[in-house]
């Protein structure tokens, strides 16, 4: 992984980084009409770019996955954190969250949050998170973790 490099990214990738996260979503075999229902939450704005900071994983000029985290008063969140379905299971998303929180977690920062698929839970858990509650997803009845690691 030395000739990988963690960049951020710019309004350029905002398509390569969406089809990267419907990509990843369906990897996990989910029916298309509920792919179709996480149309938005997969697409990647340049509104995101305002907002929020949103890091790639490239090699040899080819992104091979990104992540997006929020910064709201205290706690970060990671918003998105997709590799591309080809590079799955090789490290690759270790490398990055690892990476991007080396460089974002600073001392005003007290929890680590993501509302995970629960296709990731057991990634998110290495990391040290756990579940603390579930909420409502979609499809209706469906539930996600809430997942926190407290940082000081």
């Amino acid at each position: 992984m030395t000739d990988m490099q963690i960049l951020k990214a710019e309004r350029a990738d905002c398509n390569t980084l969406t089809e990267i996260s419907k990509a990843a979503k369906a990897y996990w075999g989910y029916a298309q009409e509920w792919l179709d229902l996480w149309e938005d939450d997969l697409t990647i704005t340049p509104q995101h770019l305002e907002k929020d900071k949103i890091y790639k994983l490239v090699q040899s000029e080819e992104i091979l996955g990104f992540c997006v985290i929020s910064d709201q008063e205290g706690v970060l969140e990671i918003e998105h954190l997709w590799i591309r379905p080809e590079q799955i299971g090789k490290g690759l998303g270790k490398f990055l969250l690892q990476k991007v929180l080396d460089q974002v977690i600073t001392q005003s920062h007290v929890t680590l949050s993501v509302v995970a698929d629960p296709n990731a839970t057991g990634f998110y858990e290495k990391f040290g998170l756990k579940t603390v509650e579930y909420i409502p997803s979609q499809p209706e009845g469906r539930k996600l973790p809430v997942m926190q690691l407290p940082l000081n």
